[in-house]
């Protein structure tokens, strides 16, 4: 991902889950350091900002923030009742205003399924928060939660649900919701997140930014290309091949795809954020 910016010069958010801290870091200190060397090595310019993602656990949080973390993002899909999600969100946000550093705060109230895009009209998984919910109830949720969030601050950011999907679009997927996202965006001003955002054609990425998404999440994106690119390597044979069988050979290949990957999704956002200032848009 920092290759991906350096060759693009863009800003980039960098994020992971406390569980790949520990269990391949060790520490956030040491993910910190290792980023932080990462850009310095590569004599990256442009910002970079190091991101928790869907962390539920406070006192990661705070150890994150204290290491040098600058993003987090925080969900509440773990609790079942609305008022103690907004309890939960208070402690974080009092603690994020405490520590006077430039925090973004990022927040998600309910989980997004993977499976498919059924369950926001039926009753198809119990796994999703708004699992039977009808669009109109769905949008209500959406206003109450944007609501509360911005009703502490205007410069966190929400996760909203606008019929995306955290994992493959299903090939029926009927699209964004860009007029849910137009009417919470119109009322508040708290910046949109896109979770979901690979496999989301460019044509509703640009009118999503246009809505208001600030940030947009492809992680599904990388691992797909990184998946892909083993089995191409492995079933072309490339292994057996002089030393192809050498880890870092291996990794290099995966790794250029993925860079790849993430560069066109730089660049097509970068692409549209820059229209948008465009009257034609």
């Amino acid at each position: 991902m920092l290759s991906a910016a350096k060759e693009v010069d863009s800003p980039i958010i960098v994020a992971v889950t406390s569980h790949i801290v520990f269990s391949r870091f060790g520490d956030f200190e040491t993910f910190v350091a290792c980023v932080l060397l990462n850009k310095r090595t590569l004599k990256i310019k442009s910002p970079v900002a190091i991101h928790l993602d869907h962390e539920t656990d406070f006192a990661r949080i705070i150890q994150a923030v204290n290491s040098g973390f600058n993003s987090v993002m925080l969900d509440l899909s773990q609790i079942s009742i609305f008022e103690e999600k907004v309890s939960y969100l208070k402690k974080v946000v009092e603690f994020v205003k405490e520590t006077k550093k430039e925090i973004f705060l990022e927040v998600e109230f309910e989980k997004f399924t993977g499976k498919d895009a059924d369950y926001y009209y039926q009753e198809v998984t119990k796994s999703s928060g708004y699992s039977g919910f009808s669009k109109e109830k769905i949008a209500n949720q959406s206003f109450r939660e944007a609501e509360e969030l911005s009703k502490l601050s205007d410069k966190f950011a929400f996760a909203l649900n606008m019929n995306n999907i955290h994992g493959i679009y299903p090939r029926d997927w009927e699209g964004l919701n860009i007029n849910l996202l137009r009417s919470v965006s119109k009322r508040f001003k708290n910046p949109i997140v896109l979770h979901g955002g690979s496999g989301v054609p460019s044509s509703q990425i640009s009118l999503a930014i246009k809505a208001g998404v600030r940030k947009i999440n492809i992680s599904t994106s990388l691992q797909l290309a990184f998946s892909v690119a083993i089995r191409e390597y492995i079933v072309s044979n490339r292994d057996v091949v002089r030393k192809g069988y050498l880890a870092d050979t291996i990794l290099e290949t995966l790794f250029s795809s993925v860079r790849k990957v993430a560069k066109n999704n730089i660049l097509m956002v970068t692409e549209f954020r820059n229209k948008k200032n465009e009257k034609d848009f």
